[in-house]
């Protein structure tokens, strides 16, 4: 890492440390961005796993540092051998919309069997639902090799439909690096809009702070945003996997703000983050309900 891309974390005053919730949430002094950038100079770090590649510490940046490229790691060679092998039992696909059920970098999925009923129910026809796939999550770098396996299975496909913002965003690079750049990747949540699947009423959207919502979507049925600042619900890798701590801590201070707030329901668009807000919404007891679209599409075709 270059002194000039962290020269000006040594001597700014760090208002990104306001602004991230994993910080927040473990009260260590080494989890500030600019701390890890620090730190990140010395090579790989558990504290490093805190970041949750939520991007609130960029946009907050007076000097606009690249912190996520700074400080968080790739994939080892061993986990990328092992996504390599994932994609090579794959066949490739012939229509053109493809939905995922479910991730198995993220460890979410739904009844694909069920939610091929509910594609009838609703009439919608030209989808194949898919078993979980790979994404290879945040930390995926989009080489060569990945890049062209993943293209070439999609060759047929014209929409790819995934279940978070993080698969959105691996998906999308390596379709681009593939040349496959005519195809569009969806987040779940988001396309079923599109049918005119709606949560329940007076529900607040948490838009998850990874999730980049797609402008070719008015969502006019969409809930109303909650909270209106960037936050985080800590359900993101690495930070899950190398402090379960924080991660917990981190959705449990996000439930206490719902709780001020007077908040009894709450519209979760990514998966992983609706996952790990049930979760710790359990082991807590909060009464606080997590919708999604998916539940209510699902609901649709049960009746």
């Amino acid at each position: 890492m270059s002194l000039a891309l962290t020269l000006p974390c040594d001597t700014c005053d760090a208002p990104c440390a306001a602004v991230c919730a994993p910080h927040h949430a473990s009260g260590h002094p080494g989890t500030a961005p600019g701390a890890l950038m620090r730190l990140a100079q010395g090579g790989p770090h558990p504290l490093l796993g805190s970041c949750t590649n939520c991007g609130a510490c960029e946009r907050r940046c007076p000097h606009a540092v690249a912190v996520r490229a700074g400080i968080r790691p790739t994939l080892t060679p061993d986990d990328h051998d092992h996504l390599l092998t994932e994609w090579r039992q794959q066949l490739p696909w012939r229509t053109r919309t493809l939905v995922w059920a479910g991730c198995g970098s993220h460890g979410v999925q739904f009844d694909a069997a069920r939610f091929t009923r509910a594609l009838l129910h609703h009439g919608v026809q030209d989808v194949v639902v898919s078993t979980p796939l790979p994404c290879g999550g945040d930390t995926t770098q989009p080489d060569s090799a990945l890049a062209a396996l993943v293209g070439g299975l999609h060759v047929g496909v014209r929409e790819i439909v995934v279940p978070t913002g993080a698969c959105r965003a691996a998906m999308t690079a390596l379709l681009s690096a593939s040349g496959l750049r005519g195809r569009t990747v969806a987040v779940l949540d988001q396309w079923l809009a599109r049918f005119g699947v709606s949560v329940p009423p007076q529900s607040r959207r948490f838009a998850c702070c990874r999730l980049r919502r797609d402008a070719r979507d008015a969502d006019v049925a969409s809930s109303d945003v909650w909270p209106p600042g960037p936050t985080c619900c800590g359900a993101g890798e690495p930070l899950r996997s190398a402090a379960p701590d924080v991660s917990n801590a981190t959705a449990a201070a996000l439930f206490e703000r719902w709780r001020e707030a007077g908040l009894h329901r709450v519209h979760v668009e990514d998966a992983s983050c609706a996952a790990h807000l049930r979760a710790v919404g359990s082991q807590h007891g909060h009464r606080i309900h997590i919708v999604t679209r998916l539940d209510a599409f699902l609901a649709a075709a049960d009746r």
